[in-house]
């Protein structure tokens, strides 16, 4: 093996090559770029990337892989049938590597080779693919630039660069923090791949590093995904998990509205779930940053004021989310965009809203109380208690053992879903709700399926794998497993963990990849699941979405449950 394509031997390093692996610079080892984004996804044949530009470009090796030592979000180290294939991001617009082969393009951009190089593109789009004979095979570098020239002047210098250090370095970043004798020390590198590769660098008007979940196909910043990631990077990364937030908050407009969706050029006119203060809350207790907490506070107030003013017209104390005419997304304020929940597009008391009002209300509380500010402190502890009151009041089905929306007829829209295990998470529930709403999660009719937790009851009569419409979401299992040690089941907590986690190493080992959601039955591939109505034969974004690939909070919950065991 050549000098210069040789790793470490270590087991625990992510090894699993599949289709639809998020390839990107991450903003940890330098500047990325959101406008101009080069970021590639995985294809399974020919072996290689598609970097996803306006039009696909392929980079491609004509050979078949053997054995992989390492695939990350930034680098690729493969045996293949002709040799050693091994590449890696040396910056946000620049890939350089070795193959055994001729690496080739593949567009519907105009292709044209000359000597040892391809240009590739037309318009602004211009890639330059430059590489040179060696002992082993070939070194290659390819460049992305506004212009040909500007392409291959970064291509050609890309190919004197130190190829070996480059790759020992981005190595570096997972030896540096694998687990010690864990079943799932690999899965937990993958998720820190996913993670890191789905970090953007300050950019337009966020002026700090954000995350996004997922490079391909989504691309911008969400408010309740940013406070899952942070959940994690604060377990590896402190200060993004505090930048992550922070970055969501520099998005929030005068009167206290934060959008759902953000990027560093626009925003959203919907909101989404308040979970900042619960997150802010989470990090600060890994960092002990009271700065952190004192940058926070007063934005956190003016967000759960706005959603308090803005989001409860019937003025009964408990607040509704906006709904939309699309009838695959009515509600993605919610956060649960096709959910059976919302098929009528009714106004009415929502459950899952008011257990995440109820619960940052009570961690701005402690907010305030940290920062020695009593009188705030009670302000938003009684908040709390008066939502949560009006809660179990007017949520709560008795015949049933479930919390349900309530329409403004006053009748519950009796949906079971995964949101109304909620009062669980928020500590709402008295004891004997808890035993109810525990019943209802063993029942093996409605949510005791062989992968926990459905996301719509299985005895619904729209139950599906489609979406919120009956898959697995691991947001949803991690807050109920956080709701079912409230309360004391810490045994069936950890099967639910573990159930969740087998899943997730199941399919990362089979497919590489950590999924968006997953099959309530675990059999069937996430990517072959249903998406908003429609199954493809062949997972492919571009034709339509499929269950996104390299999720960024599934990644981050999954690491969360593992160190959690």
């Amino acid at each position: 093996m050549p000098k210069d394509t040789e790793i470490p031997s270590q087991k625990t390093i992510p090894d699993t090559y599949g289709y639809g692996q998020i390839f990107a610079f991450s903003a940890l080892d330098g500047k990325t770029s959101f406008r101009n984004d080069f970021v590639g996804t995985l294809t399974a044949k020919p072996v290689g990337i598609r970097f996803e530009l306006k039009k696909p470009v392929t980079l491609y090796f004509d050979t078949e892989i053997q054995d992989c030592n390492m695939v990350t979000s930034d680098t690729i180290d493969i045996e293949t049938i002709f040799g050693q294939l091994s590449l890696v991001y040396k910056n946000c617009h620049t890939v350089v590597g070795i193959s055994p082969v001729i690496p080739k393009l593949q567009s519907k951009y105009r292709i044209k080779e000359y000597g040892n190089g391809t240009v590739c593109g037309n318009g602004k789009t211009k890639l330059v693919l430059r590489y040179s004979k060696t002992e082993c095979g070939y070194r290659f570098a390819l460049a992305y630039a506004k212009t040909a020239k500007a392409a291959k002047k970064e291509a050609d210098s890309a190919l004197e660069s130190d190829f070996k250090d480059i790759k020992n370095k981005r190595l570096a970043f997972y030896l540096q923090q694998r687990l010690q004798k864990s079943d799932y020390d690999k899965l937990y590198l993958k998720c820190l791949s996913v993670l890191k590769g789905n970090i953007y660098s300050p950019e337009g008007k966020i002026p700090c590093r954000f995350t996004t979940p997922d490079r391909v196909p989504h691309k911008n910043m969400w408010l309740w995904d940013s406070v899952f990631h942070a959940l994690a990077l604060k377990e590896f990364c402190p200060e993004i998990a505090e930048e992550a937030i922070e970055a969501v908050m520099h998005c929030q407009k005068k009167n206290g509205m934060i959008p759902h969706m953000m990027t560093p050029y626009r925003v959203s006119r919907i909101t989404q779930p308040p979970v900042l203060a619960w997150g802010v809350w989470k990090v600060y207790q890994k960092t002990k940053d009271k700065s952190f907490l004192e940058r926070m506070a007063f934005k956190l107030s003016k967000y759960l004021l706005w959603d308090i003013k803005h989001r409860d017209h019937n003025q009964n104390g408990l607040p509704e989310w906006k709904m939309e005419h699309n009838k695959h997304c009515r509600c993605g304020e919610c956060g649960m965009d096709n959910s059976p929940r919302f098929d009528n597009a009714k106004k009415m008391d929502a459950v899952d809203f008011s257990c995440f009002l109820a619960n940052d209300c009570l961690y701005l509380s402690k907010i305030f109380s940290e920062l020695k500010d009593g009188k705030n402190a009670t302000v938003w502890k009684t908040c709390n208690a008066e939502i949560s009151k009006k809660i179990n009041s007017l949520l709560w089905n008795e015949q049933d053992g479930m919390y349900y929306d309530l329409y403004h007829t006053g009748e519950h829209n009796r949906t079971a879903s995964c949101a109304s295990f909620l009062p669980l998470f928020c500590g709402i529930a008295d004891k004997e709700q808890a035993e109810r709403l525990i019943e209802n999660l063993k029942n093996k009719k409605k949510f005791n399926s062989p992968l926990p937790i459905p996301s719509l009851a299985m005895d619904d009569k729209q139950f599906s794998s489609d979406m919120w419409r009956g898959s697995v979401w691991l947001n949803y299992n991690y807050l109920i497993v956080q709701g079912l040690k409230k309360y004391g089941y810490h045994a069936y907590a950890e099967e639910i963990k573990t159930k969740t986690l087998s899943a997730v190493k199941k399919w990362y080992e089979t497919c590489g990849v950590i999924y968006e959601f997953y099959d309530v039955f675990n059999e069937e591939s996430p990517d072959k699941l249903l998406r908003k109505g429609v199954k493809q034969q062949y997972p492919d974004w571009r034709m339509h979405m499929h269950a996104i690939c390299d999720f960024g909070w599934s990644a981050a919950i999954t690491l969360l449950l593992i160190l959690d065991k």
